[in-house]
This record gives C-alpha cells, sequence and structure tokens, in this order.
C-alpha cells in the first residue's frame, strides 16, 4: 500500500474540524502542532474541492521537446482539494513504469526506461517529501531516532496512466434547463403567498437546485490531475492536451467570458425582433373528484368525473360531501380568484364557482357551500350543513346537479372568469377526457358538467367510431409547445421538437396489427407502418432519410407518444436539432384505410379509425362519420440561429 493511500481516505469522507484550545500551563507536542496545521490546512482542502473543483488553474502547458514531454510551471487543484505547485519546467520520456507515480525519479531504477508505443495520459499528482534531516535532541518513548526529516515539501509528480482519461464534453443536464415550468406543489402554502411559491416552483433556481443536489464525496477514482494524451508511435510521442484536461476559471475570466457572450448576442439580436415567446400552457381542468370528508379531516374517496360529456353518478351511499377540482397550472389570487355562494347569497351568479340544481328551486336556485384552496392548483367546495341539499352527516341529497366554472367573463357585470397566473382566463370548454378534461386551446370558454347522487346506471351507449381528439407537440422537458386545431393548417415550431403525442377518442386496438406502430432506427421500410413521421420530398438528398426515426410508447389505451430518436442525422445526442435556421418540413400520417397488406390502425373491436382530418369540431379533429380515411397534418421546424 502507498504510504499516503491512508491519507486521502480520510480526505474523502466528512470531518468534525478539530483545533487547539489554550490555557495557561498547556504542554505542547507533536500532536497539538499537527493539529494546529491540519485545521487550517484541511478546512482550506475542502473549501477547494467544494467551491473550484478539480483541475488546472494557470500554466501547465504540455509540449514535446527531443522525443520527452515536458509540462511548463503552474498550479492545479486534485480531486481531493489539494493545491499542486510546479515551480519550474519539468519533462520526463514517455514510458511505463511499475514503481508508480515519481518512483523513476526519486529512487534507483533497475532498468534503463523504456519507451512504449500506445495511448496514455499524462497525469499531475500531489505528493509530499519530507527532507532537512536534522539531529534528534529528545527521542520518543522506547525508541532512538537519531536524525530525522524536519520539512515536509507539498511537490508534486507526474505519471503516465495506460489508456485515455474519461473525455470533457458538455453535461447532460445541460437541456434540463430549458423546461417550461408547470410543476405542482406539493405542500400547502398560505392563499397569499401561492403565487409567489407557484412562480418560484417554476423558475430555473429550482432546476438547478434538483440538478445539483448531491452528495458532498469527492469523485470515485484517480485524484489527480489529466493534463493531455499522449499517443506513442514508433517512440515518436503526438500530444491532444483539451480532450481530458479539467479547467478552473477564475472570477475574472468568468466575467471576460460573460461580456463576450452579451457582445454576441447584442450582434446576433439588436437589429432582429426577438422570436416570438413560445405559446403558454391555457389554465384547463384536469380533473373532478367526489369524496368523503369526516370531522377528522380523514378522507374516503367516492368517485371521479370520468368524461363532463355524460352525466357522472354518484353512489348515495358514499356520503360525499365534498367536491375537489385539479386544474393544470396555478390559479390567481387576486380578482380572478375562486370564489362560490354561501348560504343567503345575494347574488349567486356573481361567483367562478357555481354548483346548481337540476331543476333549480324557487327558494334556493344553488348549493350553499364553501371553498378551501388545497393547492396551488386546486380548490374543494364542501357542501353547507344545513341547507335543502344535504342530509347531514349522510352528505349530499339525492338529485341531479350542474358544475359550472366561468372561463367567460362579464366585468360590466362584475362576473370575474378563474384565471391563471398570468391572468389568462380559464380554458373551459368541456372535452373528452385525455391529460384534460376541459379546453379547445384558447383561453376563454365556460365549462359545465352534471352529477346525479343517487341516480340509476344508464344503459351503455352503442359503440362509436374511433377519431384523432388531439395532437401535442412536445419540448425537451416534455412541455407541450403546440396542438393542432386545424390539420389542415400547417404549423412552425421554433423550438426542439421532442416528442409527439397523439390522443384518440377510443382505445385503439392493444395487440394485433391494427395496434399502432412507427418506423425506428435504420427502418428498412417506414411506410409499412402506420404511424409515420415523414419528411418532405427532398430530405433524402439533404438528411439521407424520407422519415424521422421515432420510438412509440403507449401513454394508455387511447393514447400514444412518438419520442423522436436522437443521435441521427437529423437530431442530435441531446435532442437538439441540426440545423438552425432551416426550415426542415414535416408530416405525420395516421392510416385509417388498409393499403394492401398495410393494415390500418383500429379500435379495440377491429372498426378501422375515422381519420378523415378536419378543423376541431366536437371535440375531436378527424373523421367523416364513416369507418376509414388517412389522417395527415403537416408541421415545420425552424430553430433560430
Amino acid at each position: 500500500m502507498h504510504r499516503y493511500d491512508n491519507e486521502e481516505a480520510l480526505l474523502r469522507i466528512l470531518r468534525e474540524p478539530r483545533r487547539n484550545k489554550y490555557f495557561y500551563g498547556k504542554r505542547m507536542d507533536v500532536q497539538h502542532f499537527q493539529m494546529e496545521q491540519n485545521y487550517g490546512k484541511l478546512k482550506q482542502w475542502l473549501l477547494n474541492r467544494l467551491t473550484l473543483g478539480k483541475g488546472v488553474l494557470c500554466g501547465l502547458a504540455v509540449s514535446v521537446d527531443g522525443g520527452r514531454i515536458c509540462v511548463e510551471p503552474g498550479v492545479a487543484i486534485d480531486g481531493l482539494g489539494r493545491e499542486i505547485i510546479v515551480p519550474l519546467r519539468y519533462c520526463l520520456a514517455p514510458v511505463v513504469v511499475d514503481q508508480g507515480c515519481c518512483e523513476l525519479h526519486h529512487q534507483p531504477a533497475t532498468e534503463p526506461a523504456r519507451v512504449v508505443d500506445g495511448l496514455f495520459t499524462l497525469w499531475l499528482c500531489y505528493r509530499e517529501c519530507l527532507t532537512d534531516r536534522q539531529p534528534v535532541l529528545v527521542s520518543e518513548c522506547a525508541t532512538r531516532d537519531e536524525c530525522v526529516a524536519g520539512t515536509v515539501v507539498e511537490t508534486f509528480c507526474l505519471k503516465f496512466g495506460e489508456g485515455m482519461a474519461p473525455p470533457l464534453g458538455d453535461p447532460d443536464w445541460c437541456a434540463k434547463l430549458w423546461g417550461s415550468g408547470g410543476n405542482t406543489m406539493t405542500i400547502d402554502v398560505p392563499p397569499d403567498q401561492a403565487a409567489a411559491a407557484q412562480a418560484a416552483l417554476d423558475s430555473k433556481r429550482h432546476l438547478l437546485c434538483a440538478l445539483f443536489d448531491e452528495t458532498c464525496d469527492p469523485p470515485e477514482g484517480d485524484p489527480c490531475v489529466p493534463l493531455a494524451l499522449v499517443q506513442v508511435k514508433n517512440g515518436q510521442p503526438v500530444l491532444e492536451t483539451c480532450l481530458v484536461r479539467p479547467r478552473i476559471y477564475s472570477n475574472q475570466r468568468l466575467l471576460d467570458l460573460i461580456l463576450c457572450l452579451a457582445e454576441k448576442i447584442d450582434e446576433c439580436c439588436n437589429d432582429h425582433p426577438p422570436p416570438p415567446p413560445p405559446p403558454a400552457q391555457p389554465l384547463q381542468v384536469k380533473s373532478i373528484d367526489f369524496i368523503r370528508l369526516d370531522a377528522a379531516g380523514n378522507e374516503t374517496p367516492v368517485t371521479g368525473m370520468a368524461t363532463p360529456l355524460a352525466d357522472t353518478l354518484v353512489d348515495i351511499a358514499g356520503k360525499t360531501n365534498a367536491i375537489r377540482i385539479r386544474f393544470t397550472k396555478a390559479l390567481a389570487t387576486d380578482a380572478h380568484a375562486p370564489s362560490t355562494h354561501g348560504p343567503g347569497d345575494p347574488d349567486f351568479t356573481l361567483h367562478n364557482v357555481q354548483v346548481l340544481p337540476e331543476p333549480p328551486l324557487r327558494a334556493s336556485p344553488y348549493v350553499p357551500g364553501s371553498l378551501v384552496l388545497e393547492h396551488a392548483d386546486t380548490v374543494r367546495f364542501d357542501l353547507f350543513d344545513p341547507s335543502p341539499f344535504s342530509r347531514g352527516a349522510d352528505g349530499w341529497q339525492k338529485g341531479r346537479y350542474r358544475i359550472k366554472l366561468r372561463g367567460d367573463e362579464d366585468l360590466a357585470q362584475g362576473r370575474q372568469a378563474l384565471a391563471g397566473l398570468d391572468g389568462k382566463p380559464l380554458d373551459g370548454e368541456p372535452v373528452a377526457p385525455g391529460s384534460v378534461i376541459s379546453g379547445d386551446g384558447t383561453p376563454g370558454g365556460d365549462f359545465s358538467a352534471v352529477f346525479v347522487v343517487g341516480g340509476e346506471q344508464p344503459p351503455p351507449p352503442p359503440p362509436s367510431l374511433m377519431h384523432v381528439r388531439r395532437v401535442e407537440y412536445l419540448g425537451l422537458q416534455n412541455e407541450a409547445i403546440d396542438a393542432v386545431k386545424d390539420p389542415a393548417k400547417s404549423l412552425t415550431l421554433q423550438e426542439n421538437l421532442a416528442a409527439i403525442r397523439v390522443l384518440f377518442d377510443n382505445p385503439f386496438a392493444p395487440s394485433g396489427p391494427n395496434t399502432p406502430t412507427v418506423g425506428g432506427m435504420n427502418d428498412p421500410d417506414f411506410a409499412v407502418h402506420n404511424v409515420q413521421l415523414r419528411l418532405s420530398s427532398d430530405a433524402l438528398d439533404r438528411f439521407g432519410t424520407p422519415f424521422v426515426p421515432s420510438k412509440l410508447t403507449v401513454e394508455d389505451p387511447a393514447t400514444f407518444r412518438l419520442d423522436l430518436e436522437r443521435g441521427t442525422r437529423l437530431i442530435d445526442e441531446n435532442g437538439r436539432w441540426r440545423f438552425p435556421n432551416f426550415r426542415v418540413d414535416c408530416e405525420l400520417f395516421l392510416r385509417g384505410s388498409a393499403d394492401g397488406a398495410r393494415p390500418e390502425i383500429a379500435d379495440a373491436g377491429g372498426q378501422a379509425l375515422d381519420g378523415e382530418p378536419k378543423p376541431l369540431t366536437d371535440g375531436v379533429i378527424s373523421g367523416d362519420g364513416a369507418p376509414g380515411g388517412d389522417f395527415s397534418t403537416k408541421f415545420t421546424v425552424f430553430i433560430p440561429g
């Protein structure tokens, strides 16, 4: 074992600092003086490791001189935070020695050094050497040392290691910094602080905190600093320095880089209008649940709203006394804040959250209740007791009721809509269930849905055709970039498209030839698949492929997602499109009519997709009322350079 191995093992763990406590008459010995040195030394190394990191601070240029590898003076910090100072130019032959770092230069060699062909990494390591030997006037117990070193020199050594140190590249977390937020609050905060808390939750600081929430332990492996790669061929060395050499930049150098970046941004953007911001996700209704709360606050789920387009049956035996409404983003807390009608309300129509009996009662045209803001994006309507609609401890009275959430406001009458933190009103039109149960993609529109307490189960509806309900374009953080409202109109996406989500209004075949499939990497014939992501006709000449390789993932029985393959001629390993300032014309194609041996997409009963594209109508964007017909919509990816 090397004499420094134990010391390096101790530097890899956190320990409480220890320092001398002085008092008159304290006997100072070797242990106490070493403690005095270690207190400052170990703290400095810890701060170096955690704040500066491992790498070259300055100098240490590597060159070839007469077949030898030479290192210029300089300073580095190793992986354990120790400063390494090379005060003079130092040269050595590119050899591999079994004795280990420095041994060839500080001990007699048993045989001449031999130059070996191959690929090596030149490492700079921290070493301590003992010198200035002097007589020992007083020895330790039961020993007799006549002469011992009186100085420790914090020096260095150079060594060659076979193979290549890990190459330095851009971090894989870089793309994650450009997410669009959309995080949901999971803790309760005071309502007056909900907006600020949600803004912080969606901030880059929150992303950075999550990305860099790491341990204090140093990386495993050699703490030495790699300086260069050395390729030896026929005894002659060739250098490559920046592939493996980590650097530490001073604050002054970082400021220079920021100023340089600011200058390039001015040069690029001062004479050009900024690109339009990506469309913000509208406030939509995500889910509605009916629950039972007891006096102690314990919660029992009763049922959820499967679709707002049909009556929701609520079992009266469940004793429902509360309704939870979740939205896709945080709610405004100003004049647009959620409000509802309590007992004796002079004008229940002013409120943007209403629960109404059907038919209305002359004595009480609304259901009295109260609202609780459970989270920034969630409200709960609690039934008021006593009222004509309450059975006390047994919950809601039997009957038919309607939930209304205002998205169209009438400020002249004092009727405010629900809104998000951006002030845009609720996108409320009820739609078939998917990731949301409301919205046509445009702010505005009232949400309305009926629930029946104690009602009978209606007969099952007749089989219906399967249509395309929604096509969403997703970015690198799985955020919605845009959605198709009219398949005949081509959309232009100015962000890195990473995935496409396709939602149907009925489940598709879970297996067999009619289940959706798509062409992947190196697919010999992408056209056999019933889901295709095609490129324009000139794509084969420019990109070498007529389609975008993708991977299909079934998210639920009526939804699949196409994840665009990375590391292709179109998209790099980080998911970024390789052709800035160039329009890449694409087409999404879903086969609804069989083409010879090429099967169509069909529902679980084998009925073909009703696929003819049409503008958004009745919550779908395809169909002419008969099975069959291909769906297609075009879009263009244009990433400003």
